[in-house]
């Protein structure tokens, strides 16, 4: 597992004299606009106490959370959106920390991700200023715009399902440990890299389509063009659709899927990224992280843990490159609809994280400390200037229905923090216990990341006396969650709404391949892909 960038920046206090626009000069801003210092989070003023709070509160998530049933699977939710939500946030943000000060070892964080939405991560900067991501089909010669799949060769052609992975010959690695991807993250852990292939199957089932109804009318660059925005099309409707509506608190869902520009109080002149989505509220796509993944009737014993989804990667066993088809995923155990054989389920959304990924000697930073995954979560946003929960609820843009809605909102304005206190508090075997000064801190500045996952677990729907509830606690997020994640993504959708679901061309190309059945979830995707592939007996299954 990659880093993503780690970055471990200056704290609050070093920047006031810069000014607030300095510290996110790069690409990023707070939520509602640049912070001042009383409206930060400020955590603990000693760098290395704080970092040891952090550590043990990292520890803490490792441990089993008290769900009143007893279950820690998410019912509501498939283990494959997992992640799709880690896709979608690649799709959106890409920190880069590659310029510390060499004394100090602090970084200058930047945002390489200026298109957001627009799968960025799938096609780069297109098949021109890009070409290796991109190769040719025999049956369109003078088309250029076909990305790349990967495979072992002599295999079946269903073995075709993987990522392009390659021998570098001045690199000096094992023969496959490239990918030819435009973002690298992509080939994170084994599920998905090959949820990235499917999206490069769906750009060549498209691109190959249109160059069928259009090779005689347009030129090659323009038929690429079209065809990436119509699968950008069918992406996005598939984040808003399906993804959003699944993971999102319906009362927040509703109002922005059905208010549409309406419902944004952001600034929407302001395209920098809020630091209260990607250093806080996006992380919580770890904590839907399963221990162990069945993704195929084949695979078998520690096959299945996570650390092997991890590692089967050209990253880190490239010896073992291309997969072959033991490790290829049938993907309704994934995506599948309830009642499907071997169905896989989310871990349910709260304080509580998957035991390999609270490993002390996960990640390592670029000062060459190393930590777990919670850990460098929380050290990137107590460390970023992030807005602090207080800052957030009592701006006055912040929407008065999200307050009512919180479970961990009180009336005036106030957090619940006796959940998180009594959680904190609670004796663990083979744990030290935590300092009340670190206990006090934490309840009177509660950070962010941990505030959205005690919310969602103490988050049910419809809220108040109504039952049966459709949602049980952890099986979405909770309002003020819900509220940072769909201000931001349905904030991107708006912001480039006329390029894609207005343009006239790629509605037209739309309509024309799949009528009036566009894909618009992940089971109705897969199964396009399978059945236009003609994979649906294939063996290994695809679906």
């Amino acid at each position: 597992m990659q880093t993503h960038g780690v970055q471990l920046g200056l704290e609050a206090r070093e920047y006031d004299h810069l000014g607030p626009q300095a510290q996110t000069s790069s690409g990023y801003r707070n939520l509602f606009g640049d912070a001042d210092r009383d409206g930060r989070y400020k955590g603990l003023a000693d760098r290395d106490k704080s970092r040891e709070m952090f550590r043990w509160l990292s520890g803490r998530f490792g441990q089993s959370y008290a769900w009143p049933n007893g279950a820690d699977e998410n019912a509501k939710i498939p283990a494959g959106y997992t992640y799709l939500a880690q896709f979608v946030i690649h799709d959106t943000v890409q920190s880069l920390a590659d310029l510390p000060d060499v004394e100090s070892g602090k970084d200058w964080l930047r945002n390489d991700r200026s298109g957001r939405l627009i799968l960025d991560g799938i096609y780069g900067k297109g098949m021109s200023a890009d070409p290796l991501l991109y190769g040719i089909c025999p049956a369109f010669p003078a088309a250029r715009g076909f990305l790349r799949i990967g495979g072992r060769e002599g295999d079946d052609p269903v073995s075709y399902r993987d990522l392009p992975r390659v021998p570098c010959p001045f690199s000096g690695k094992w023969a496959y440990a490239d990918v030819l991807i435009a973002d690298s993250r992509n080939d994170d852990n084994l599920i998905i890299a090959q949820l990235t292939a499917l999206f490069h199957l769906l750009h060549n089932i498209v691109y190959s389509e249109l160059n069928n109804l259009y090779q005689n009318k347009y030129t090659d660059r323009f038929i690429f063009s079209i065809a990436r925005k119509a699968v950008t099309f069918i992406y996005r409707k598939v984040v808003i659709e399906d993804f959003l509506k699944r993971v999102l608190y319906p009362e927040v869902y509703e109002e922005y899927k059905n208010r549409g520009r309406e419902a944004l109080v952001d600034d929407p002149n302001d395209s920098r990224m809020p630091l209260e989505f990607s250093h806080a509220a996006a992380r919580f796509g770890h904590f839907m992280v399963r221990d162990h993944y069945e993704i195929n009737s084949v695979l078998r014993d520690s096959d299945t843990g996570l650390r092997s989804m991890l590692t089967q990667t050209s990253a880190s066993r490239p010896w073992a490159m291309p997969l072959d088809g033991r490790w290829l995923i049938e993907w309704k155990r994934l995506f599948g609809p309830p009642g499907t054989a071997g169905l896989l389920y989310s871990r349910r959304l709260g304080p509580e994280l998957a035991r390999v990924l609270v490993q002390p000697d996960l990640l390592r930073d670029q000062l060459g400390g190393v930590g777990s995954l919670p850990y460098v979560d929380f050290v990137r946003g107590s460390e970023s200037n992030l807005r602090s929960l207080s800052g957030i609820v009592n701006h006055p843009r912040f929407p008065g229905y999200v307050r009512e809605a919180s479970p961990l909102l009180l009336r005036d304005n106030e957090v619940d923090t006796q959940p998180i206190i009594e959680w904190l508090e609670t004796p663990i075997l083979g744990m030290p216990q935590l300092p009340r000064e670190y206990v006090n801190l934490i309840t009177q500045d509660v950070p962010l990341l941990l505030f959205v996952m005690f919310e969602a677990a103490k988050t049910v729907y419809p809220r108040g006396n109504v039952k049966p509830k459709d949602i049980l606690e952890g099986e979405c997020l909770g309002p003020m969650g819900s509220f940072i994640i769909a201000e931001f993504i349905f904030g991107e959708y708006w912001r480039t709404h006329e390029l894609i679901e207005n343009d006239a061309a790629t509605q037209e190309a739309v309509g024309k391949i799949f009528g009036q059945q566009v894909p618009g979830s992940m089971p109705t995707l897969i199964d396009e892909i399978a059945r236009r592939k003609g994979w649906d007996g294939a063996d290994a299954r695809f679906w």
